[in-house]
């Protein structure tokens, strides 16, 4: 399967490690804290499909490292918004080091919620 060239970014966290709620919602409301988007990276992003079930995943690695910079499973109700010519943001499961890390198991399979975070893709030219 091919793809193609993207940069990742997400919300940058507060100091607290909390995330403005208008970071979620993708405006900025009166009175809430500032926010701005951090880059994760750039690499190639894929989307894989199971061969049975047919459940799709948005998969990103960091060229040269192959970090996991973005592995969410694509919703059929989600919602994917266009933002001018070359970028994309939606909401997506936060595979971040240190929640990888503390949850030790897959959010499915321990009962636990998956953190969701917004995300944007800027595609890069190829």
């Amino acid at each position: 399967a091919g793809g193609s060239e993207a940069s990742a970014e997400k919300p940058a966290a507060a100091a607290d490690g909390s995330v403005a709620p208008a970071a979620a919602a993708g405006s900025e409301a009166p009175g809430a804290t500032p926010w701005r988007w951090q880059e994760r990276g750039c690499g190639i992003v894929h989307v894989n499909r199971h061969k049975s079930t047919g459940a799709g995943r948005l998969v990103m690695r960091m060229r040269g490292v192959l970090k996991l910079l973005l592995n969410t499973p694509v919703f059929p109700t989600a919602k994917y918004e266009r933002l001018g010519q070359r970028s994309v943001r939606f909401v997506g499961v936060d595979v971040d080091d240190e929640v990888a890390a503390t949850a030790g198991a897959p959010a499915a399979a321990g009962g636990a919620e998956a953190p969701l975070c917004a995300f944007r893709l800027t595609l890069q030219g190829t």
